[in-house]
C-alpha cells in the first residue's frame, strides 16, 4: 500500500494549517546537487498558535540552512546544542516572541517548532540543502523524497518513547512546482523520471527540467536517472567555492578497473519482503528483481530464498546448488510471492539467515534483501548486521523506501545499496 504524506504543518493541539504550496528550486552543478524547498502555510484560526513542521531529506544530504518568513519578517535559525536551544525556544514561547527551532527527529527526518503564529497570519518555510551525487557504471541516480511513510513497529517497546511520528494522511493531494537546471558533466546525459512526467529544454549552458503539472502529486518520491555517453576521463571534475574560513574544494575523478578477475564459487541468500507495506506494483518489482538475480548464478553457486513479513519461510532447508532444476523451483515459488505475509519483522528474518550461516560458514556467502525498510528497529537490525560477517546488497524498493537504514545496513557490512523507484527498469 502506498501512503501518501501530507508533509504536515500542524497546531501544538494537532489543528492543521492549510498548505497553500509548495516550491523546488535545484540545480545540478558536476555531481554537487543544492536545492531550495519552500513551503507556504496559512493560519486559519481566531488564536495564536505554535505549528510543528515535519520534512523528510536524503540521509546523504546536509542541511545548509532555514528560514522562516511571516509577513514579510525573516527568521533564520542557528546552529545551538539541543538542551540550549529547546530551553532557549520555551522562554521565547513563555514571554511570547516569534521563534523557531529545527531538529533531527531520526535519520533523514527533521521537525520545525515554530511559536506564536497570529491569527490569519501567512508562514513561509524556506529550507536549503546540498547532497554529493555519485556515479554507479554509466548513469548517476538523485531521489529528492517527499514522503514519509509509516513504519512497523512498536517503538515504546524499542525504548523509543520520545520519538514522534509524524502525521500522515492516504488522502492528501499536495501539488508543488519544480524547476531543475543541470550543468557541467550531467548537461549533455540523457535523463530519466520514472516517478514523474518531464519537459527538458536545452540551452547553450544549461539543461532545464520541470515536471508536467498532471504528475506534479507529493506522493512519491522525485526520482531522476542521468544516463552518460561521455568517456571516463571526461566525468571527472572539480568545484571551489568559498567557506566561513577560506575555501573549500571538492575533485571527482572516475577510475576504471580491469574485469579480468577471477570468480570464486558463491552463496547467495536472498531474503524477500512479502509484508502488507509491499503491496501493489513494489512486490511485483520485487519479484522481478529476484527473478533476475537468480539468472546471474552459475551452476557452481548456492543459493536459497528467504520471504518474511511477520514470520519467515525459506524455500529450501539449507542452500542448494543454482542447478537449472533449482532455478526452476525458485522460480515457480517467486511467482506464488504477495504481500500478505503481516508485519515487517525484519530483524527476525535477518536473525534466521545469520543463524544458518554460523553453523555452516563459508568464505564467499552474501545476503541479498530486498525490501522497503519501513520499520522502526534500526539500531537492533544494524547491530546484528555487523555480527553476521554477510556483506549485505541491499534494494530499497517502493515509492517511498527507508533508504536512511538500508544504506546503513550495506555500508555497516561492506555491501552495496541501490534505490529502485517502482517504475524503473530491474
Amino acid at each position: 500500500m502506498m501512503l501518501d504524506s501530507h508533509i504536515a504543518c500542524k497546531t501544538d493541539d494537532g489543528r492543521e494549517l492549510i498548505l497553500q504550496n509548495v516550491d523546488y528550486n535545484l540545480s545540478i552543478d558536476n555531481l554537487m546537487a543544492t536545492c531550495t524547498i519552500i513551503q507556504n502555510y496559512r493560519n486559519p484560526y481566531d488564536t495564536n498558535i505554535e505549528a510543528v513542521y515535519t520534512f523528510p531529506l536524503d540521509s546523504d544530504a546536509v542541511l545548509l540552512e532555514i528560514e522562516i518568513e511571516i509577513n514579510g519578517r525573516r527568521l533564520k535559525g542557528k546552529i545551538t546544542e539541543k538542551s540550549a536551544a529547546e530551553e532557549e525556544y520555551e522562554e521565547a514561547v513563555e514571554q511570547g516572541d516569534r521563534a523557531i527551532m529545527v531538529e533531527k527527529s531520526s535519520e533523514g527526518i527533521y521537525t520545525v517548532n515554530i511559536a506564536n503564529i497570529l491569527p490569519k497570519e501567512n508562514i513561509s518555510v524556506r529550507l536549503s540543502f546540498t547532497q554529493l551525487l555519485e556515479w554507479r557504471g554509466e548513469q548517476v541516480r538523485f531521489a529528492l523524497p517527499t514522503v514519509i511513510a509509516q513504519k512497523y513497529g512498536n517503538p515504546a517497546a524499542l525504548n523509543l518513547d520520545d520519538l514522534t511520528d509524524p502525521e500522515t494522511s492516504l488522502f492528501a493531494e499536495n501539488r508543488f512546482n519544480f524547476n531543475l537546471q543541470i550543468k557541467g558533466v550531467l548537461k549533455e546525459s540523457q535523463i530519466s523520471v520514472p516517478s514523474h512526467h518531464i519537459t527538458i529544454q536545452k540551452e547553450d549552458l544549461s539543461t532545464n527540467v520541470t515536471i508536467d503539472p498532471d504528475t506534479n502529486f507529493m506522493n512519491r518520491d522525485i526520482v531522476f536517472i542521468f544516463q552518460t555517453e561521455k568517456a571516463p576521463q571526461r566525468r571527472s571534475f572539480g568545484l571551489i567555492g568559498r567557506d566561513f574560513r577560506g575555501y573549500a574544494a571538492i575533485a571527482s575523478f572516475y577510475p576504471t578497473f580491469e574485469d579480468n578477475f577471477e570468480t570464486k564459487p558463491k552463496s547467495v541468500t536472498f531474503v524477500i519482503d512479502c509484508s502488507g507495506s509491499m503491496y501493489g506494483i513494489s512486490i511485483d518489482r520485487a519479484k522481478i528483481a529476484l527473478s533476475k538475480a537468480l539468472d546471474l548464478l552459475k551452476e557452481r553457486d548456492s543459493f536459497n530464498i528467504v520471504a518474511f513479513g511477520s514470520s519467515s519461510i525459506s524455500l529450501f532447508d539449507g542452500d542448494v546448488l543454482a542447478t537449472q532444476e533449482h532455478i526452476d523451483i525458485a522460480k515457480a515459488m517467486i511467482k506464488t510471492l504477495d504481500a500478505d505475509m503481516g508485519g515487517t519483522e525484519m530483524a527476525n528474518a535477518l536473525n534466521r539467515v545469520y543463524r544458518r550461516h554460523a553453523t555452516n560458514p563459508s568464505e564467499n556467502s552474501y545476503l541479498f534483501l530486498i525490501t522497503d525498510g519501513e520499520i522502526y528497529d534500526h539500531e537492533r537490525v544494524i547491530q546484528n548486521a555487523r555480527k553476521s560477517h554477510l556483506s549485505h546488497f541491499v534494494v530499497g524498493i517502493g515509492y517511498a523506501s527507508d533508504d536512511a537504514l538500508l544504506k546503513q545496513l550495506a555500508s555497516a557490512t561492506e555491501g552495496s545499496f541501490q534505490s529502485i523507484d517502482p517504475n524503473e527498469k530491474m
